[in-house]
């Protein structure tokens, strides 16, 4: 099914968990396995260098770029050196790793142009500030993925996801979901459950889910809940017990995701399961 999954590493305990999860499912699939480390080239470059030159008693941050530079070499090589060795442990022996400098969303949004897969943690290095519950990397990749991508759950994967659940909404990014959720569901002999939300009206993004997995001969439930989609999604992941999710990614819009906040990012807040999101 993927044929080649790309991880992005930053040396954060969430894209340790992308990691360990990219190889269960490389080692599920056989699948090509590429490993990326990015280091920011804000992080070298940015105004805070500069603004802390005077701190240090020099008149530009030129003479810490190098050393800063130099650290991110280290921690890169540290970060590719264990993902390799923890595959090549998983019977995976063929792993490509990279090593880019630039801005981080754009160099793994390139490098996933020509994979089946991208998977990376919630929150990257600096996990420590701010409230969001995901990291805005993450945010920006996911507004211009062309292929999905997986978002790791809070802790370490033992095994891949084999009861999955499909949240619809009627819009194209939920029902290219449910087609990868499906393809997913009958590589891995795993088991598919379908929820969508709101009032009865809803019901009728069911019927069509249903007749599809009966085609596949993929094992299924569903439920309609009358919630808001991120409580919805958080009580079914709860009744079910699944340790998978698919849904689409920013289905309504950037001019409403802007004004109105997006489903996306609450729901990715909310849950603690690896996520597939789709485009």
């Amino acid at each position: 099914m993927f044929e080649r999954i790309v991880v992005a590493l930053d040396g954060s305990a969430d894209s340790r968990n992308a990691a360990d999860l990219a190889i269960r499912l490389a080692a599920r699939f056989g699948a090509r396995l590429s490993a990326m480390f990015v280091i920011d080239s804000r992080s070298i470059e940015g105004p805070a260098i500069e603004a802390l030159a005077p701190i240090w008693g020099e008149t530009s941050g030129r003479p810490f770029k190098a050393e800063i530079l130099q650290t991110w070499n280290e921690r890169s090589r540290t970060e590719l050196d264990r993902f390799e060795s923890r595959a090549v442990a998983a019977g995976i022996t063929s792993v490509e790793r990279r090593q880019v400098t630039g801005l981080a969303e754009e160099a793994i949004s390139e490098a996933g142009r020509s994979a089946d897969l991208v998977v990376m943690g919630r929150r990257g290095e600096n996990v420590g500030f701010g409230l969001h519950p995901i990291g805005s990397t993450l945010v920006r990749v996911l507004r211009h993925a062309t292929h999905p991508v997986l978002v790791a759950g809070r802790t370490p994967s033992t095994e891949i996801p084999l009861t999955v659940m499909v949240a619809l909404d009627g819009r194209e990014p939920s029902v290219r979901a449910l087609d990868l959720a499906i393809q997913y569901c009958a590589a891995a002999e795993a088991q598919i459950r379908l929820l969508t939300a709101g009032d009865d009206r809803a019901d009728a993004l069911l019927e069509p889910a249903h007749s599809l997995c009966d085609d596949h001969d993929i094992e299924w439930e569903s439920v309609r809940l009358d919630a808001e989609p991120g409580n919805a999604v958080d009580e079914a992941v709860r009744r079910w017990g699944i340790d998978g999710l698919f849904m689409g990614a920013f289905g309504h819009g950037r001019i409403h995701d802007l004004l109105l906040g997006s489903h996306t990012e609450e729901i990715i807040g909310a849950v603690s399961i690896p996520t597939f999101l789709v485009r």
